[in-house]
């Protein structure tokens, strides 16, 4: 994990309580129950029973980045659980955190990996960060998740803490593409397509000069990117009406009356 900054990567998911009147988290009381990272600016993914167990304890459920010398938490405002899945998207507007990218293409067997977080270090006002490795051990459905989504076995077992972190991996010298032939940190995650749609995107895709892993990623993050555009103009929008911000009917029939008369 040398030249990655796993503080700025990897962040706390805590139950507590917010100052209604500052805004802020005393990160020093939060009871810990997991690890988050950011998949775009202000959205933060977790697993979902990370985030029910947290909003049990709560009131409130902060995400925390914890570098050293650095702490800042920012109160969750909005989540979109998936339970089937055990995932959680988490909105936190204004908690900065570098952007952990993530990738489709499904992993070999003893695929190099990593992941980083918490675990058993999580003492207030002390934190420790610890970090694991090992290889993929199986590639399998997870049974154990109503929607069976697939998954990896490890070489190592993932202790309590680490649940919602990201898992990273090294390139192999054969794997993945020569285009992918990198160091590479992100979210394991395998989807499948019916065979119609694989054909198209694998069109797509060289139509666009990249491999399809790429192409399917590139939207991805297009669509998570439009998605907090979209809900932020929502909230925008609603926030305007409260504040009586808008016009009658008949106001909107004057202007149109201006704009195209007769």
């Amino acid at each position: 994990m040398q030249g990655l900054n796993t503080h700025a990567l990897n962040c706390a998911v805590l139950a507590g309580r917010e100052d209604k009147t500052t805004r802020m988290f005393d990160l020093t009381q939060g009871v810990f129950h997991g690890t988050a990272f950011c998949l775009a600016p202000n959205l933060f993914l977790t697993a979902a029973h990370v985030f029910l167990q947290t909003k049990a304890v709560g009131p409130d459920v902060c995400v925390a980045r914890l570098t050293p010398g650095s702490f800042h938490g920012i109160t969750v405002e909005d989540v979109e659980l998936f339970d089937d899945i055990d995932v959680a998207l988490l909105h936190c507007p204004g908690l900065a955190a570098d952007i952990l990218p993530f990738s489709f293409m499904p992993l070999p067997y003893l695929a190099d990996v990593f992941c980083a977080g918490f675990a058993f270090g999580f003492q207030p006002p002390v934190f420790h960060m610890r970090a694991f490795k090992g290889h993929i051990v199986n590639r399998r459905e997870l049974d154990l998740l109503k929607a069976g989504p697939p998954g990896y076995e490890l070489s190592f077992i993932a202790p309590p803490g680490l649940s919602g972190g990201g898992r990273g991996w090294w390139a192999m010298e054969t794997w993945p593409p020569p285009s992918l032939r990198q160091y590479k940190w992100g979210l394991l995650m395998e989807v499948h397509f019916n065979t119609d749609l694989q054909t198209k995107v694998n069109r797509l895709a060289a139509e666009n000069q990249s491999e399809a892993a790429e192409y399917v990623q590139q939207l991805v993050e297009h669509y998570v990117d439009h998605d907090g555009w979209f809900r932020e103009k929502v909230k925008s929008g609603l926030a305007q009406l409260d504040r009586g911000e808008y016009l009658t009917n008949e106001e909107v029939a004057e202007r149109m009356k201006r704009a195209f008369p007769s």
